[in-house]
């Protein structure tokens, strides 16, 4: 191979890279779907994108779907239960610059049909407290659920946890 083809190959990869640092704050694109479990594997769920459909069932009999509905969900963690599903937003750890306090993080959803969202003012006492990266604002991430609440974790390392599920 010549200098020159090294060197053109090099300059494409460079560019290539480039592109890619740039567009590192970019939220991922939504998997087409997700499957999780309880942690202690009792029950499972998986949810479809397009269309957004959500099922959840005993892991021991997958076809007997204990509750449902027309939600995807991106991230998420299921009860030890089986009867609440912890919704995380889609963007991940980022949100809009333009959000404000009311901006909804997370939404858990019940078998019963009911469905709760955790916002940005239950976490932060003014938006100002979110990092801002080179396009978004960073708010925190989902962690999971502990002792029976949704736990979260904000962008400076702190916890939250919600009441009972």
């Amino acid at each position: 191979m010549s200098r020159q083809t090294l060197a053109g190959a090099a300059h494409i990869l460079l560019l290539w890279l480039a592109a890619g640092v740039t567009h590192a704050d970019t939220p991922l694109e939504p998997a087409n779907e997700t499957a999780f479990c309880s942690k202690e594997g009792r029950y499972c769920a998986h949810s479809t994108v397009n269309p957004p459909h959500l099922e959840v069932f005993a892991r021991r009999n997958p076809e007997d779907v204990l509750w449902s509905r027309n939600e995807s969900v991106t991230k998420g963690f299921l009860s030890d239960d089986g009867k609440t599903v912890v919704s995380c937003y889609g963007g991940l750890n980022l949100i809009p610059l333009d959000a404000t306090l009311e901006f909804p993080v997370v939404r858990m959803l019940h078998a019963s049909g009911n469905v709760e969202e955790i916002r940005l003012k239950l976490l932060y006492s003014d938006i100002r407290q979110l990092p801002r990266t080179g396009s978004h604002l960073e708010w925190g991430r989902c962690v999971g659920i502990e002792g029976g609440n949704a736990l979260l974790e904000r962008a400076d390392g702190t916890q939250w946890q919600s009441s009972k599920l």
